[in-house]
């Protein structure tokens, strides 16, 4: 019986730990108040479009796109985090139940999934309003120095003046 439990915890551990490298593997930001950089759904194509000389249309567009999936994004790392704390809850037990703290990694995994699909929507519905001109302009940005990116006027090298490329 002893060894029973033990075989229990041993495996509740080896699950856990598999779900810490998952979640360590996943990107670096989750959006509002969800990670690491804290960038809000679509802040960096936000940012990226004002270079691309968007017509007012179009921002407002993306502004409205921005705040609906914004919404959306805060929901879902909403849920994720009541989901997380019942986790803790269910880990902190003395005898786990382990088909709870299952159903609940696998809840925040589909819960994470959601969050990651939202995200590529948004990069898409802002590709697609650019026209052909703005999109060959937004992947001449991307390239940049050396295959890295590059946005022109932030950009250290083309601000000293060390690629002509971006010549105010």
């Amino acid at each position: 019986m002893v060894w029973n439990k033990m075989g229990v915890l041993v495996l509740g551990g080896t699950l856990l730990l598999g779900l810490a490298g998952a979640a360590a593997a996943m990107p670096m930001h989750d959006g509002p108040e969800g990670g690491r950089g804290k960038a809000l759904a679509g802040e960096h194509e936000w940012a990226f479009g004002n270079g691309l000389d968007l017509t007012a249309q179009q921002h407002e567009q993306l502004k409205a796109d921005r705040l609906a999936r914004e919404k959306k994004l805060i929901q879902l790392q909403a849920d994720k985090k009541v989901l997380k704390l019942d986790l803790r809850a269910a880990e902190e037990q003395e005898t786990p139940d382990m088909s709870k703290v299952e159903a609940l990694a696998e809840k925040i995994g589909n819960i994470q999934a959601k969050i990651i699909v939202e995200r590529a929507k948004g990069r898409e519905f802002f590709k697609s309003l650019l026209t052909p001109e703005q999109k060959k302009k937004m992947q001449e940005g991307f390239k940049g120095h050396d295959g890295k990116g590059c946005d022109g006027e932030k950009c250290e090298k083309c601000r000293k003046g060390e690629d002509q490329k971006y010549e105010k």
